[in-house]
């Protein structure tokens, strides 16, 4: 369990919930029972069933789960999630929202200045009158019919492609634009405005004619087409090289290929306008034939619903600057007819629009902005979501294809607890409220074994994970229970028992002992001495970061990328990607902050014994092998740590005695002894001959790493010593707890 505040810890009620939250997965290594070995049958050497690894996986069949699929984790996370922000960064996202909603409120409020602005604005709207047409006939045989608003509902028949024909007797005079509007309607596929069965169309061409008495129908230029959207894409051979509304008006009816389509709006209204050349007036008794051919090659991609509309405005007149098709109708309402919600409507459309409020909806963008970057800072974490819990069966032998099995509810394994009252169904707080209850046994103990494993190399019970049949007797039993009950009686305080143990006589022994005594005890059973034991993984190069001083202690935030070999992720896919080293102080963060990728994991850390964290890792082994000199010597991050130590010894004033005895006093915290001293003066001056004579290796030492190499040293001198830096912090004493 991480590490929390005593004071949240104080609180039972919190830690039963906060384990609850970490619990899953895991309840094998807390109880420090091996449960899982009951999956395909009752355990052969604990009082543990099958039936009791179900009835414990039941406590989690309730759990929102996200499944590992593309773009699954597209918000950052795996799961649900809450945001986790500092004591500053609520402040601030407080002040921000409070912010907000001021700037919000200017813009909701309406005022006589704005109603004025308005009423003004409305005028410079363009006016639309919608047309009714005399004929309206499909040339596949669809059914035409007009509603109530104007709009034209196709119904019935719906062939691969078709060609619609309207004509009109009645036209406002002057007209410089015509105007399509496609509209939904639940009638429609996906509610259209198109026929096809994702809810769209294809216009292949519009095409007006005016015909005058007997004379032959006169084609009407058609210019500048717009549309409020353009599906987005290509077909081959679009000149336009998307379905644009220019397609519709480029003089191939047949359009098979392209055409005005609006895909990703399907289910929206949206609408064309498409300026005539030259004003168009009907003379008396003309006529005017608006024909509609839909030609793709992709089957029934056919309006569904739309409307005319004639505009007599000056031309240019352009579909974007137009307000939304749902406003249209009201601005074509005469005002005095217009209902309340109409009214609120448009002023609210108008707010989002109006140069007097230009100010507040730049400030109001801006502090939207602000919060959005604040809130993208802040890490989130992982929660664990209640759904309706799936059916959780025994599976015999494991079998998950076998359904025979007997249906388990949540229940605590028989040989630690009685089962609930039939009536009563257990969920993951009541299991939260067990693990830390007096009544069960474990917990306490694991936890404090475990701890005990962290100040002195090994566990009072050496097997950390299993304290079943399989497991190791405490080698003091007696005190592990009386560290339980304290631990547990003092509300489960892990500052306060950390505490006890290093503040003990035991913890302060000294590691040294003599012959006989480890010959009796080579493993420290009897406790009689302090345990001598490697550091782990991220505490290795902590050890040699904070020697050379270069390690940056700031406590939390991202993850950081220190020195790792090009190439160790080639393998890697889905996607494929390059770890890319850190800069600046990120390079010198302690180890725990490290980027981990599971399976493949840094190298230095993988070579001390870091788990990879497929699963579970209750104890982590402890080798030694050359592996690790050679990661001690060569990986840049030691290398750049013994060239930076190797400045301060040089830094330091005296013979070379005096620095060497810096040195194991900073590395090792004692005085060197003569015979540690020969051996590196010898190396000191073997060295130092090497760079003397050898200028561009010397050079090329002091390259390693970012940091730059000091100006006031020579490069020589600073690299021989740099070779003795690196093999004080390759000694074993260095990296060993002593």
């Amino acid at each position: 369990m991480p590490l929390a505040s005593s004071a949240l810890l104080q609180d039972k009620e919190y830690l039963a919930k906060y384990i609850a939250e970490r619990v899953r997965n895991t309840s094998g290594t807390w109880l420090g029972i091996t449960l899982g070995c009951a999956e395909c049958h009752d355990h052969k050497f604990d009082p543990l069933t099958a039936k009791d690894f179900y009835r414990f996986q039941a406590f989690f069949a309730d759990i929102k789960e996200r499944g590992l699929y593309s773009g699954a984790n597209s918000d950052g996370n795996w799961g649900p999630f809450v945001k986790v922000p500092t004591e500053q960064q609520a402040a601030d996202l407080a002040l921000l929202d409070e912010q907000i909603a001021s700037a919000k409120k200017v813009l909701e409020t309406d005022t006589a200045e704005l109603t004025a602005a308005q009423i003004e604005w409305e005028k410079t709207q363009i006016p639309w009158t919608p047309l009714t047409a005399d004929t309206m006939v499909s040339l596949e045989g669809a059914k035409l019919t007009p509603r109530a608003d104007g709009a034209i509902l196709v119904s019935e028949k719906n062939g691969a492609t078709d060609t619609y024909t309207l004509t009109f007797s009645k036209l406002p005079p002057a007209v410089t634009a015509i105007r399509l509007e496609v509209l939904p309607d639940d009638s429609l596929p996906n509610k259209g405005p198109g026929r096809a069965g994702n809810g769209n169309f294809v216009l292949s061409e519009i095409i007006l004619k005016v015909k005058d008495s007997e004379a032959e129908p006169v084609a009407v230029p058609l210019q500048n087409a717009s549309a409020t959207y353009e599906q987005i894409g290509a077909a081959d051979g679009n000149p336009y090289k998307k379905w644009a509304v220019e397609a519709a008006i480029d003089g191939d009816a047949k359009g098979a290929k392209w055409g005005w389509a609006i895909m990703e709006k399907a289910g929206q209204p949206n609408f064309a306008v498409f300026e005539t050349a030259s004003d168009l007036t009907l003379k008396e008794g003309a006529t005017l034939t608006i024909t509609l051919a839909q030609n793709l090659d992709n089957p029934g991609h056919n309006l569904g619903c739309f409307r005319l509309s004639a505009a007599t405005a000056v031309r240019p007149i352009k579909a974007s600057d137009a307000p939304p098709a749902n406003l249209l109708a009201i601005l074509s309402t005469p005002v005095e007819q217009r209902t309340d919600a109409q009214k609120a409507e448009l002023a609210a459309y108008y707010r989002t629009v109006a140069p007097l409020l230009n100010p507040a909806r730049e400030q109001l963008a801006s502090l939207e902005t602000q919060r959005t970057d604040l809130n993208n800072a802040i890490p989130s974490t992982l929660v664990t979501e209640a759904v309706s819990p799936r059916m959780v069966r025994i599976l015999k032998r494991g079998n998950w294809m076998d359904d025979t099995g007997e249906v388990v509810t949540p229940a605590f394994p028989a040989v630690f607890a009685e089962a609930p009252p039939a009536d009563k169904i257990l969920n993951r707080l009541d299991l939260a409220k067990w693990i830390v209850s007096a009544e069960n046994p474990l917990t306490a103990r694991v936890v404090v074994n475990r701890l005990w494993k962290i100040y002195f190399g090994s566990g009072l019970s050496r097997k950390l994970d299993d304290l079943g049949a399989q497991g190791e007797w405490p080698s003091h039993p007696e005190l592990l229970d009386y560290l339980a009950e304290d631990f547990r009686s003092h509300g489960w305080d892990i500052k306060r028992t950390v505490k006890s143990m290093v503040m003990s006589q035991t913890y302060r022994q000294s590691s040294l002992t003599s012959p006989p005594v480890r010959e009796a005890d080579p493993y420290n059973r009897w406790l009689a001495r302090q345990s001598r034991f490697r550091l782990d993984a991220e505490l290795v190069r902590d050890n040699a970061l904070a020697i050379s001083g270069l390690l940056v202690n700031s406590i939390g935030g991202k993850s950081v990328n220190p020195y790792q070999p090009a190439g160790y992720w080639a393998y890697l896919n889905f996607p494929t990607r390059e770890w890319q080293n850190s800069t600046g102080e990120a390079l010198y963060r302690r180890g725990l902050y490290t980027h981990w990728q599971r399976q493949y994991l840094h190298p230095s850390l993988l070579a001390f014994d870091a788990p990879s964290r497929e699963e579970c890792t209750a104890d982590r082994p402890r080798s030694n092998t050359p592996l690790q000199s050679l990661v001690l010597l060569n990986d840049p991050s030691y290398v750049e740590a013994a060239r930076t130590f190797a400045e301060q010894i040089l830094r330091q004033d005296g013979s070379t005695r005096d620095r060497l005895d810096f040195a194991f006093r900073r590395a090792l915290s004692r005085p060197i002894q003569d015979d540690e001293a020969v051996v590196l003066e010898e190396l000191l001056k073997t060295h130092m001959a090497e760079y003397q004579t050898d200028a561009a290796a010397a050079a090329a030492l002091m390259t390693v790493g970012e940091k730059p190499m000091p100006a006031d040293l020579p490069t020589p001198e600073l690299s021989a010593w740099t070779s003795v830096a690196r093999t004080i912090l390759n000694l074993h004493e260095v990296i060993t707890r002593n």
